[in-house]
């Protein structure tokens, strides 16, 4: 699994394995992406990671904004990277694009219109490796303007029970709350369909559970 894993330099000089690459789609998100892309990299580990941004193409001024950001975090420029794509594809085309380029151990997609706490990365990466877990699940906060309300999201141990609950609607699609071994979408050729831009978070989620071989969760948001 290692060779999966592009080393880069850290700042003692060593040589590290990039432990989770997160990928962000942008477009049409200048009033959140900012609020998205800060607290992804303030995460605690984010220098052991790195970030993959798809412009699909966004009429607003969201990559101004996402340049702005990252102007303030001068020590992630090796570790951020920006793609662009030349007409609007859709949000499984943009993560296509970024799972291309990614090198990480383990993926993660946060949508431009999340935001994640601090130890985010660190808790679901940590969690992958005690357990060897294939998939590593949590829960989340919907926010609201008066409240804050946790969805759950436990995984049961077993890939097939996770498949079961997907269809029978008692585990979420989302891709937010899951941390993959990158390594099963390689090998497996697992990748969004371009084009289908709802609920293609449930059916990638669906193939990984059917070549997962061990799940984990974590239950907190």
């Amino acid at each position: 699994d290692g060779k999966l894993g592009l080393p880069f330099k850290g700042n003692t000089g060593s040589w590290l394995m990039i432990k989770v690459s997160v990928l962000i789609p942008v477009y049409k998100v200048e009033q959140y992406i900012e609020q998205c892309l800060r607290s992804v990299l303030k995460n605690s580990i984010i220098h052991e990671c790195e970030v993959i941004i798809v412009d699909d193409c966004s009429p607003d001024k969201s990559m101004e904004v996402v340049h702005r950001v990252l102007a303030d975090f001068p020590a992630m420029k090796d570790k951020v990277m920006l793609h662009s794509h030349d007409t609007n594809r859709g949000s499984a085309a943009a993560r296509n694009t970024g799972l291309l380029q990614a090198q990480g151990r383990y993926i993660i997609c946060v949508d431009s219109d999340d935001w994640v706490e601090p130890d985010y990365l660190e808790q679901l990466y940590n969690e992958a490796e005690r357990t060897k877990a294939d998939v590593v699940g949590c829960n989340l906060m919907r926010e609201y303007n008066n409240k804050s309300v946790e969805v759950k999201n436990q995984l049961p141990p077993e890939p097939l029970d996770c498949l079961r609950g997907l269809l029978e609607g008692w585990i979420q699609g989302w891709l937010h709350v899951k941390l993959i071994r990158r390594s099963i979408l390689v090998e497996k050729n697992i990748s969004w369909i371009e084009g289908l831009d709802m609920w293609e978070d449930m059916l990638l989620s669906a193939k990984v559970f059917v070549h997962a071989k061990k799940i984990s969760s974590l239950n907190k948001a």
